[in-house]
């Protein structure tokens, strides 16, 4: 299994200067007050994961601010720049890596190749009944990472 490192973040607008967010090796940390814009970097970045719902409704008034989120990402030596367009015509369900655009689903397939972690299903629902073997997808292992777990329980769904 490979290592994926996020370097940086950017927030592309229409005009204007980019917002950007270095991230360095180890633990980072955000803090700040209160609807200062944590968490909108926190939903970007899973935006630019692969997430496919509506920018206007993960980002609110940034989906209007910002044409695209950008992130640098190293997997073992291989830098790669990730990219998500929502204003663009054609591009709202696709992901940029290193300009080659694809499908959110194709890429999330393509990440979990580029990290050497094989794809895996498992049983969900009730054991005596008919059950469904869900696709364990980068998503799910990513937003793992960075949840916020209040009991015990929420460890695992």
């Amino acid at each position: 299994m490979k290592t994926l490192v996020i370097t940086e973040l950017l927030r592309l607008p229409e005009a204007g200067a980019e917002d950007r967010l270095t991230l360095r090796a180890g633990v980072n940390v955000l803090v700040g007050p209160g609807n200062t814009g944590k968490t909108k970097w926190l939903r970007m970045l899973d935006y630019l994961m692969g997430d496919d719902d509506d920018p206007a409704k993960l980002f609110e008034d940034l989906a209007e601010k910002y044409d695209s989120v950008q992130a640098t990402v190293k997997i073992a030596e291989e830098v790669i720049t990730i990219e998500r367009k929502w204003k663009e015509p054609g591009y709202k369900t696709k992901v940029i890596a290193n300009g080659e655009a694809m499908h959110y689903k194709e890429y999330r397939d393509w990440l979990l190749s580029k990290l050497q972690i094989p794809l895996i299903h498992y049983p969900k629902g009730n054991p005596y009944g008919p059950s469904t073997w869900p696709e364990l997808g980068w998503r799910s292992l990513y937003r793992h990472v960075y949840r916020q777990q209040r009991f015990w329980s929420d460890l695992a769904d």
